[in-house]
């Protein structure tokens, strides 16, 4: 779908829906957010899009730790450093990520943990499975 607009200098802007498709759009799973808060959910999607990045770019550091600072993440995605704390707390909590200062000065560091993200889906979408008839 195309959307078009003129702006205020009556130059015609073309939008296309299909580009927040792009990489510039940060998808979330609803039954995860369900389960673990929309805030953490997020933060997750935008640490496995970081971490996909790194790795693309062979930047990614030794064990696969990336650095995510709160000013970046603020940046990025507009999660104030108080919603991260929280969000940051639960992600450790399930055992998504581990969480480190690394270098010097120290900036947090994230190592994501892909099998307990995976196990935690396969155990979420039964649930939703077995509840959709109630």
């Amino acid at each position: 779908m195309r959307i078009s607009h003129k702006d205020k200098n009556n130059m015609k802007i073309n939008f296309d829906i299909a580009q927040m498709r792009s990489d510039v759009e940060r998808r979330y799973n609803i039954p995860l957010a369900r389960k673990i808060g929309f805030q953490a959910s997020g933060l997750l999607s935008e640490l496995l899009a970081l971490e996909d990045h790194y790795i693309l770019n062979e930047t990614i550091l030794d064990n696969n730790w990336f650095k995510a600072t709160p000013t970046f993440i603020v940046k990025r995605i507009g999660m104030t450093e108080k919603e991260q704390k929280k969000a940051v707390e639960v992600l450790l909590k399930n055992g998504f990520i581990e969480c480190n200062n690394i270098g010097n000065p120290s900036a947090r560091h994230f190592r994501m943990n892909h099998e307990k993200i995976i196990d935690f889906m396969v155990k979420l979408y039964e649930e939703e499975e077995n509840t959709q008839g109630e």
